[in-house]
């Protein structure tokens, strides 16, 4: 859990530190009445939808869900 702009700093820092080629190709964005979704595809090729709840103008969960890839052998 990040609280705050600082830990969200250094949050980010850190993830630039360990991933250099940290890059994202936003495919979509979805939004709801409290809602937005950003869908993007990561440096890595993965896609990734990243979900935030807002209260106000203030960020009050988030969290990314990942394209699950299927069991060898089925489509």
């Amino acid at each position: 859990m990040i609280r705050g702009k600082e830990a969200l700093r250094k949050y980010w820092s850190e993830g630039i530190r360990l991933i250099p080629d940290l890059h994202f190709e936003v495919l979509a964005v979805y939004v709801g009445i409290v809602t937005l979704v950003i869908n993007y595809r990561n440096q890595a090729g993965g896609v990734v939808s990243e979900v935030l709840t807002f209260d106000g103008g203030l960020v009050r969960e988030g969290h990314g869900t990942y394209l699950a890839q299927a069991p060898t052998g089925l489509k």
